[in-house]
């Protein structure tokens, strides 16, 4: 684009260079037949703002035209120095080493402004050439070039800076097309110039989206100036290993997209395309010196055997990465008929508003169980999205809307009010002794308001009191520092009366240190170690070191995901407190509440053969 921009000011010069010219020739041509000269120099000088334009002309150097650059120079020089001087001089010329009587007229060209155009230099022919109407006439000659010099300097300076301009205008939607990290297409560039390649051409090609990896555990682990490095090389690799007619487009942190054009038969070209660009990947991260570095996930779908439109053909494409997520690490899916097509984030987070009008979005409720009696001691409240046409939506379908700050305390707002309401419709008797736990994000405890919005909950319900509150947070959330705005909100929290619980314990990356400094008053045992320790003897370990743990620390223990009479026997034995799994009961609607308060009888749930 550049050399582009280079062409047009070159030939913009020449042309320029060609009207001065024209215009020198013109008025020696004039001088010397109105004023029967001998000898007439013109030597231009245009000033302009992208520098000093010099033109000559292409003869070789004669005495006066020294003498004329020389009387120019003065002029320069004593002008810039403030010097006062004259723009007209008269002066003897020397001939075959003798003053005769020919003399040498010197003239400066100024334009209106006083600027230089250059000068003009004149020999005449006799001793009394130079007199009054013939200076007179050669001052009407001086004005009339200056200006007819000046009109095209002008031209030539407006002409230059339009090129600017355009030069400009271009690098700004460079810049606002491109992302500055990866050099890929930026989200929205992408989707303009992808819809336009499929609204005008009706060949065959493959929307591809490929999503990095473990990307935040490697900001985690390494730092953001090596992700973003790692981003780069990645974005790199996928350029190097795609057609260069390929639509390159970052579209998300970790995910970017391509559009490949497509032979006749395809089917086999675009899986070699799928596996140069893993390998290319695979290849360029591994100079990075770090382990499991590389891994992407892909899926693909095609046009016009898959969609004819851009949205439905993004949405096959999301469905296949899906399914590469779902099925391992750094998998590839071609999408194809019968296979489960998700929302994409955009249709996610644009049905996301009418859902919580329409009151689609509900608190689901998981019961909490004393492992010693059987008694229900309170419920986690977990978000189901209730969807007319897809069915009962999990959290992880609608991810999109926890990532979004705005919409994820909506969510957080929307879920809390009507948890806490469906408890309290129990009544005083019956919700008095219950707990609610409610999952928050960092959104959440960054909001240094939401101690009041939750108050503001409690105020509006008759019954309810702070100590039945438990806020559930994951160590993840509290990586931050321990005098953040998270922290100081816990603390606020605690003070008013709610408790913690540090959710997924012994999965996250801090663990024992944010036990020690941190607000945390219940731990719950990730389901990944409840569902082995019966097979396992160090995930048995495992469980049983947090629960000696929680013991000399007056910490409460709650084990997740307790699936079988196996499993709930062998945490008895270890005097676990509390559980919460499928075993009791899965989540239900605010309209099961009261059937599940029953005490379980673990005696009858022991027995039964049909585990």
């Amino acid at each position: 684009m550049s050399d582009l921009w280079e062409s047009n000011a070159v030939e913009s010069g020449a042309a320029f260079q060609e009207e001065v010219r024209r215009i020198v020739e013109g008025a020696e041509t004039l001088i010397r037949d109105s004023l029967g000269a001998a000898e007439v120099v013109l030597i231009p000088r245009a000033s302009s703002k992208h520098g000093d334009v010099h033109v000559l002309r292409q003869v070789q150097s004669s005495q006066l035209e020294e003498a004329a650059t020389r009387f120019l120079d003065d002029y320069l020089i004593q002008r810039a120095t403030g010097t006062s001087i004259p723009t007209v001089r008269t002066m003897p010329y020397p001939v075959d080493g003798r003053h005769g009587s020919d003399q040498i007229i010197c003239r400066i060209l100024l334009d209106g402004d006083y600027s230089v155009c250059g000068c003009l230099a004149v020999r005449m022919q006799e001793a009394d050439a130079a007199t009054a109407p013939h200076k007179a006439r050669l001052d009407a000659i001086s004005v009339m070039v200056s200006t007819m010099l000046k009109a095209v300097t002008t031209s030539f300076e407006l002409e230059i800076e339009l090129i600017a301009a355009q030069r400009r205008s271009a690098r700004l939607e460079l810049q606002t097309r491109t992302d500055p990290l990866t050099g890929a297409q930026t989200l929205g560039a992408f989707e303009r110039e992808v819809r336009k390649r499929l609204q005008d051409s009706a060949d065959a090609c493959a929307l591809i989206l490929f999503e990095v990896e473990n990307l935040k555990n490697v900001n985690d682990l390494f730092g953001y100036q090596f992700g973003n490095s790692y981003l780069g090389l990645v974005a790199g690799a996928l350029s190097a290993a795609l057609p260069d007619t390929a639509i390159v487009g970052r579209l998300a942190g970790d995910q970017f997209g391509a559009l490949v054009e497509l032979p006749e038969r395809y089917n086999s070209y675009l899986g070699d395309v799928l596996s140069r660009c893993r390998d290319s990947i695979l290849r360029s991260t591994a100079t990075l010196g770090r382990p499991n570095l590389g891994r992407t996930s892909a899926g693909a779908a095609t046009y016009p055997n898959d969609a004819v439109d851009y949205d439905t053909l993004f949405e096959l494409a999301e469905g296949a990465l899906h399914v590469s997520k779902s099925g391992g690490r750094g998998l590839s899916t071609v999408f194809a008929p019968g296979m489960d097509r998700r929302p994409n984030p955009r249709e996610i987070t644009r049905r996301f508003n009418a859902a919580l009008s329409a009151n689609q979005i509900r608190p689901y409720f998981q019961p909490v169980h004393n492992l010693v009696t059987g008694d229900c001691t309170g419920f986690e409240v977990l978000a189901r999205w209730e969807d007319p046409d897809r069915g009962v939506l999990m959290p992880d379908d609608f991810i999109p809307i926890l990532n979004d700050p705005e919409n994820a305390e909506r969510l957080t707002q929307k879920l809390t009010g009507s948890a806490l309401k469906a408890l309290a419709d129990l009544g005083p008797s019956r919700a008095r002794d219950l707990t609610l736990a409610i999952n928050v994000t960092s959104f959440d405890l960054m909001n240094r308001e939401f101690a009041f919005e939750l108050q503001s909950h409690l105020s509006e319900i008759h019954g309810l009191s702070w100590s039945q509150i438990i806020i559930e947070v994951t160590e993840k959330i509290m990586l931050g520092a321990a005098e953040g705005q998270v922290f100081r909100t816990l603390e606020e929290l605690r003070r008013r009366g709610a408790r913690v619980a540090l959710d997924d314990f012994g999965t996250g990356y801090g663990g024992l240190r944010h036990l020690s400094g941190w607000p945390v008053d219940i731990l719950k045992i990730d389901r990944h170690f409840i569902g082995r320790m019966l097979d396992s003897e160090i995930d048995r370990a495992i469980v049983e070191s947090i629960l000696h743990l929680s013991e000399s620390s007056d910490l409460t223990v709650i084990a997740e995901g307790i699936e079988t009479p196996e499993q709930l026997r062998a945490l008895q034995s270890m005097n676990c407190a509390k559980g919460q799994g499928h075993l009791f009961a899965a989540a239900l609607p605010a309209s099961g509440l009261a059937d599940s308060l029953r005490t379980i009888d673990f005696d009858m749930l022991n027995s039964r053969d049909d585990w």
